[in-house]
């Protein structure tokens, strides 16, 4: 009966679910406040897509490319209830051997605005490298829940730490990187306390997580960022602002500027991570997809351009027949735990 009930919340939420204008993307609309990424909110634990592991369930992939999918019967309410429940008690799973998680670790209140952070760090006998996580939606949604690329990490001995930072409806930039470089500092000065090495801080992040990811390793520098790995980053906002038929796109910009880009350009200009290229910066794995319509592939392209330029170690990543949030494969998951291994271990 829990198989069937099971089956049938799935079918309730594949049909609440696809949004065909951003397939294989996943959202849930609610009104004129869409809120992407609703199904990994409910289900991070058990690793649902697509930020998690393994396949959509045959319900969603059918209704994928379905022209007119129909709500499935009301019995599945009941069984959508029981998954809801199932979540709820494994939200807080006990940790993988080896690994100690920190959950809700409060590391900055910004006009009394609580920011916390969620570390995942591999037990290994001694301080370990840690991976700031810093979550996409847009600057406008999402949580430090939305991570990626966390077992993989923390199995080559790299902790994570997931952050939270404040929307652009809360407060607008340069108020994402300024908790960004909060998390920072809170860091080098307690990281030791949990395990970590405060001598070797990376960065990662997916979508405008992305963005503010490359920009907080552009502007600290390698002395304090010593690598960037970012997925799909908006990198000139500039352009990103004023993509024609890409309202979406320039909404979220404005958002976080304040006001219109014609009227912030100056402000545009300094959130760019390609205006703060230099040969300080840290080395730079990027990752992209072949087919995204949301942030350009020539995003970034032209960042990694920069990046050679100024004699900066540097790699993009194109996947092939992807668009936006995609979730990394096996061998790209790995790209990035070597990626960040291998500058870690470079270090005195």
């Amino acid at each position: 009966m829990r198989a069937n009930s099971e089956a049938a919340a799935r079918n309730w939420l594949a049909w609440f679910a696809i949004d065909r204008t951003l397939e294989p993307s996943i959202r849930i609309s609610m009104g004129s406040n869409p809120t992407r990424g609703l199904c990994h909110q409910l289900f991070p634990p058990l690793g649902f897509p697509p930020h998690g592991g393994g396949a959509w369930p045959a319900c969603i992939r059918s209704r994928m490319n379905t022209p007119s999918a129909q709500p499935p019967g009301p019995g599945g309410l009941f069984g959508l209830v029981i998954v809801l429940c199932v979540a709820g008690c494994a939200a807080y799973a006990p940790p993988r051997v080896g690994e100690k998680i920190h959950r809700d670790v409060l590391f900055a209140a910004p006009g009394g605005h609580e920011l916390r952070m969620d570390l995942y760090v591999p037990q290994t006998g001694r301080p370990v490298p840690v991976v700031l996580w810093i979550f996409g939606g847009g600057w406008r949604i999402g949580s430090k829940g939305y991570h990626v690329n966390v077992r993989d990490l923390t199995r080559s001995g790299i902790a994570v730490a997931a952050i939270q930072y404040r929307m652009s409806g809360t407060a607008v930039y340069p108020a994402q990187l300024d908790d960004c470089r909060s998390a920072v500092r809170w860091l080098r000065e307690n990281g030791r306390h949990y395990g970590l090495d405060p001598r070797r801080i990376g960065a990662s992040g997916e979508s405008s997580g992305g963005h503010l990811a490359a920009l907080l390793g552009m502007t600290e520098g390698k002395a304090s960022i010593r690598a960037v790995c970012a997925l799909y980053p908006p990198t000139d906002l500039i352009t990103m602002g004023s993509m024609h038929g890409k309202p979406r796109q320039k909404s979220s910009v404005e958002k976080l500027l304040g006001g219109p880009i014609g009227q912030r350009l100056a402000l545009a200009a300094e959130a760019s991570p390609i205006n703060h290229v230099s040969a300080s910066s840290p080395p730079f794995l990027l990752i992209h997809g072949a087919h995204d319509g949301i942030v350009p592939l020539e995003q970034s392209q032209a960042l990694l351009h920069e990046l050679v330029q100024a004699k900066v170690a540097a790699r993009l990543i194109v996947a092939p027949g992807k668009r936006h949030w995609f979730r990394l494969d096996k061998h790209q998951s790995a790209e990035v735990a070597r990626f960040f291994q291998t500058h870690f271990e470079m270090l005195p």
